[in-house]
């Protein structure tokens, strides 16, 4: 979760690991709206 808090540009594994956790667990909210922000951190380039 603190990755997802300040998730930084180079970080380039966290949509692919908050995408796994959210097979786990998918009704948790909060990971899941944080994971919907992270596209945004590709458009920095």
């Amino acid at each position: 979760m603190a990755r997802l808090r300040d998730p930084q540009p180079e970080d380039v594994t966290l949509p692919a690991d908050a995408d796994a956790y959210l097979r786990r667990s998918p009704d948790d909210t909060e990971v899941r709206e944080a994971r919907e922000r992270l596209p945004e951190l590709d458009q920095s380039e």
